[in-house]
């Protein structure tokens, strides 16, 4: 009698493992509690330069939306940002290439506790003054960022500094405008969380 009520037991947390890897593997969406937001770098930092290597620090705030609450863990358009302000910058962002596209790129961290998102911002053309050139970001080559999760509550937005930069275009081509910097991703208002799970 014991052997078949351990036996029961095991067959019972075997199939509650599996019921709960199926459940993690069906989650093929993520789920946004705020379709507007606001990301703020106090600072953003901007890397440059040929033989003298240059570092541009910034004040940037990015106003957006993404598309729906929802959207599926594929590569492809989920949002754009509709506002752009680089405060003290040697870099200015061309208003006339506003808005700018929302990528999905990937995600990274074991499910169903993901640790990452990384989106990517397309269509974007900032002008760095000191050198006249433009650098751009496009589909391909996204201007991407890492979305910082805990517990499904976004932390903070993160240059992707695994990316090797944004292309430089007119003379300094072949060179790439890189970034680092940590922002707070809020909603519009400055204040509160946006939590971003799978569902």
């Amino acid at each position: 009698m014991r052997r078949r009520v351990v036996l029961a037991l095991a067959a019972l947390a075997a199939a509650m493992l599996i019921a709960a890897a199926a459940g993690t593997a069906s989650a093929s969406r993520l789920s946004v509690s705020e379709r507007s937001f606001r990301v703020v770098w106090r600072p953003f930092t901007f890397i440059y330069g040929f033989e003298e290597i240059r570092r541009v620090e910034c004040n940037i705030t990015l106003e957006g939306s993404f598309s729906s609450s929802t959207f599926a863990k594929t590569r492809g358009r989920i949002g754009s940002v509709q506002r752009a302000s680089f405060a003290s910058c040697a870099v200015t962002p061309l208003a006339e290439t506003l808005p700018w596209g929302i990528q999905y790129e990937r995600f990274s961290g074991p499910l169903p506790n993901i640790w990452t998102v990384t989106i990517g911002f397309t269509g974007v053309r900032l002008l760095v003054n000191e050198l006249g050139c433009l650098a751009s970001s496009e589909t391909a080559t996204p201007w991407t960022f890492n979305i910082r999760l805990e517990a499904g509550v976004i932390t903070g937005i993160a240059a992707d500094e695994t990316n090797l930069g944004m292309p430089l275009t007119g003379l300094c081509e072949a060179r790439n405008l890189r970034y680092q910097g940590l922002g707070a991703f809020t909603p519009p208002g400055g204040t509160g969380r946006v939590s971003l799970s799978l569902i």
